[in-house]
């Protein structure tokens, strides 16, 4: 993973799980949580948490489940899609 924003990600990756604790993907918004990579192919799944949290960030926590379905919360507001 590349640096980006003001500070550089704090990740571990192995085989099949990434992890990320407060990666600051743009001036205040950080990004922390996991995602297990449950099927590695051209239409790879995954299943995790990820929360966004900062002064500029909409925050929430968005769930990814292995069947391609994202939801959560952002800025108090349910949302849902597939990923």
């Amino acid at each position: 993973m590349h640096r980006t924003g003001r500070s550089a990600p704090i990740a571990s990756s192995r085989l099949r799980r990434y992890s990320v604790r407060s990666h600051s993907a743009a001036l205040g918004i950080l990004v922390t949580g996991k995602i297990t990579f449950v099927d590695i192919t051209s239409s790879s799944t995954y299943k995790g948490t990820i929360k966004v949290s900062g002064s500029a960030a909409v925050a929430g926590t968005l769930k990814f489940a292995k069947t391609g379905k994202v939801t959560g919360t952002l800025g108090g507001r349910r949302v849902s899609g597939r990923y």
